[in-house]
């Protein structure tokens, strides 16, 4: 028989306000405790109850505050459990809601998560505060894993934080992963002064400032590296010409001229900022496969655009120039750049592994001495004379005015022109540039032209000046330039061409353009080699340029190719000329700042010192003159008598001449000296020069009388100029 203890109401009228026990209710393992609905009271406000069946709740002013139902949960502050899997305990208030473990200052504070009741099960997850360090740190299967320091310092998977954020891993590549739903995934990067951004938008690394998230750099999906701009495309050529997109592009706009790139080494020692362009023929990365002779190191891509693409202007590159070995890389320089009209560039330098330096006929070097093939060029030296008029008619008035300018005409009578030393007007181009003087040339009326007529002017050049200047004559893609200043009188189109005379003749006919009439133009005519030119390498004539002002129909044909070699035709010098300056009356011509170098660039003319050029004349023509206003006689020449009839000359040359057996002639009274007596003999003329033996540098000249040079044999003869008489001698060593 089970015995029960029910109490359902004592009533306060009774007299009876309280019920007391002598010693405490004792229940059997098998004995309950009844509570109707209305509980238990504790006190006036307070009370155990049975708010449901299977549930016991703890009343506190009248409110409950803990229950726990049927499924043995607990619930504080509420009567609802939590989500399930999570409402064991459930805490609950209107206002802030919060757990306190309290530990001792030099204890932790831990709340645990196990999976057993002992060893590593035990203990599986811990959240752990140290009162003694004053850090927060989070277990996982058993051991730390991020820690919280007193400092705020996030540690991942380190106990040892060095800074606001601090990861560690020990097995695996991957510190941290951002991940976006969105098209671009950003990390944020703000300081005092602004914000940076770290995003990663379609496998491309993007690294952006600015609140407006202005993009800098960009690292795309195959591997290129873009500055300033988002999208590389193939809008560069190569030097064959080819499409290529770079690897690493940098691209500025809207800024003023600036150090775009700039590398700069700090340390206390000798060495400086490098840059190391490298080469191996291994198909992957970090191969040592020897290189070849021939390979291409690396090179500086200089490069314009054309509307559509960045093509070539210049390249500066290095390859392998001999065969690698083991410590041993002989390399060469080279420099191209491309000519107009051309895609790709062509080498005009080269530093060879020697050290040598060749320019594969095209090294021009701005204002190196001694680069301008032609001699005199500045029109400076005038020997002979300063005007003359005629029409040549023997080899000694081919050179008449201006130093190795070569005259020729073929006209009506003596006095249809004249070639001058002429002065150029300081108001003008070529004096601007250093020019005092010009060659003039001028046709008077002829009244008709007829197609023998010619007047001619050209520049005759040695073979061996031509066949060791660098210009490899042979190579179409070697190329000498020729220069010069013109102005006529009339407005007009005129023709020249560029001849060699060794071998089989070639020429390269050109036209200047029409000129504004009385205008300086500078002309400027750059010429490649050919594969069917011959020079040869001796003091002969190897290269001729001609730039006479008119051709009558016999050495004129409208089939000659302009700018291209051809081979060469008296009758097919150039196209048919204009006569306009034939036979205009008192029509001049004049030319200035003749310059033939090597190379497809012309540069500023290569002035030389009156006294230089000077020197450089007399190789060809060497006047030894004397003009005394005083009246008294100066010694030109030295020699001596040989006979009654004869004087040997002695003149020694002051600069080496062209060839030997040079021609001779003078002006001027020859007088004898007799030693013993100071006697004299005048001999104004002579009736032959018999022989010579003239060498590079001097020689003799046996001068024949029938009778008449009187004195002991042996006795001083000197040449000599009275007054201001003019006497001289000269010997010439012109190409005829």
């Amino acid at each position: 028989m089970t015995s029960k203890l029910v109490v359902n109401t004592i009533e306060s009228d009774t007299g009876i306000s309280s019920v007391s026990f002598a010693s405490s209710i004792s229940m059997s393992s098998t004995s309950k405790f009844f509570f109707s609905a209305a509980g238990v009271d504790i006190g006036a406000d307070t009370n155990i109850n049975r708010p449901a069946s299977g549930v016991l709740g703890f009343n506190i002013n009248s409110s409950e505050k803990v229950r726990i139902d049927s499924s043995g949960r607990m619930l504080l502050g509420t009567t609802t459990e939590g989500g399930t899997g999570a409402d064991n305990l459930t805490i609950a208030t209107s206002g802030a809601t919060g757990i306190t473990v309290r530990s001792g200052t030099s204890s932790n504070g831990n709340l645990f998560f196990s999976d057993g009741t002992s060893g590593a099960d035990e203990y599986r997850g811990v959240v752990q505060y140290n009162h003694t360090g004053n850090f927060l740190r989070f277990y996982t299967n058993g051991a730390e894993k991020l820690r919280i320091t007193s400092d705020g310092f996030l540690g991942i998977s380190t106990a040892s934080v060095l800074a606001p954020f601090h990861a560690f891993n020990a097995t695996n590549n991957t510190i941290a992963r951002l991940e976006s739903g969105d098209a671009t995934c950003r990390l944020q990067l703000v300081d005092s002064a602004g914000m940076g951004f770290v995003a990663v938008s379609g496998d491309n690394l993007i690294l952006a400032n600015t609140s407006s998230i202005t993009e800098r750099l960009r690292i795309t999906s195959t591997g290129q590296l873009l500055f300033g701009t988002s999208s590389a495309s193939n809008r560069f050529k190569n030097g064959n010409g080819n499409g290529a997109t770079p690897k690493f592009q940098f691209e500025t706009a809207n800024v003023d001229e600036q150090n775009d790139i700039s590398l700069t080494y700090g340390r206390n020692n000798a060495f400086g900022a490098e840059i190391i362009l490298a080469k191996h023929r291994a198909a992957t990365v970090g191969g040592h496969t020897v290189v070849q002779s021939g390979d291409r190191l690396g090179g500086i891509n200089f490069a314009g655009a054309d509307g559509t693409h960045f093509h070539p202007a210049a390249l500066i590159q290095a390859r392998v120039d001999g065969t690698p070995g083991t410590g041993d890389m002989p390399g060469r320089l080279e420099f191209l750049t491309t000519a107009d009209g051309a895609a790709t560039p062509s080498v005009r330098m080269t530093i060879k592994s020697d050290g040598n330096i060749t320019s594969n006929g095209n090294l021009s070097v701005n204002n190196l001495p001694g680069r301008n093939l032609i001699i005199n060029g500045a029109m400076q030296i005038a020997q002979r004379a300063t005007s003359y008029q005629g029409v040549h008619n023997s080899s000694s008035t081919y050179y008449k005015t201006v130093d190795r300018m070569f005259r020729a005409d073929a006209l009506i009578n003596a006095n249809n022109s004249t070639f001058q030393h002429a002065l150029t007007s300081s108001d003008t181009g070529p004096w601007e540039e250093g020019f005092r003087y010009s060659l003039m040339i001028r046709s008077e009326y002829q009244g008709s032209v007829n197609s023998s007529r010619f007047i001619s002017f050209a520049y005759r050049m040695e073979a061996q000046d031509i066949a060791t200047s660098g210009w490899n004559y042979n190579s179409s893609s070697s190329y000498i330039t020729l220069s010069y200043w013109v102005n006529s009188s009339v407005s007009q189109n005129y023709y020249g061409h560029i001849r060699t005379t060794d071998g089989t003749n070639y020429q390269y006919p050109f036209e200047t353009g029409t000129l504004s009439a009385n205008t300086w133009t500078k002309i400027t005519k750059t010429i490649p080699g050919n594969s069917n030119l011959t020079i040869n390498n001796d003091n002969g004539e190897g290269l001729r340029i001609d730039l006479s002002p008119y051709y009558g129909t016999d050495f004129t044909n409208n089939s000659v190719t302009l700018n291209a070699w051809g081979t060469q035709s008296n009758s097919a010098k150039t196209p048919d000329q204009t006569s306009t300056i034939f036979t205009s009356n008192q029509a001049t011509i004049e030319f200035t700042g003749l310059q033939l170098e090597v190379g497809s660039i012309a540069t500023p003319f290569d002035h030389q010192k009156i006294s230089d050029e000077l020197a450089r004349c007399m190789r060809y023509y060497e006047k030894q003159s004397v003009s005394d206003g005083n009246g008294g006689y100066a010694t030109v020449c030295m020699g001596y008598r040989a006979s009654s009839t004869r004087v040997v000359i002695q003149p020694v040359f002051r600069v080496h001449k062209r060839a030997t057996n040079a021609t001779f002639e003078f002006n001027g009274p020859m007088r004898l000296y007799y030693q013993n007596n100071n006697a004299e003999q005048t001999i104004n003329s002579w009736s032959a020069f018999q022989n010579s033996q003239f060498g590079t540098h001097g020689g003799y000249k046996v001068l024949d009388q029938s009778s008449g040079v009187g004195g002991a044999n042996g006795y001083t003869f000197r040449m000599e100029g009275s007054g201001n008489t003019g006497a001289y001698i000269a010997f010439e060593s012109e190409l005829m």
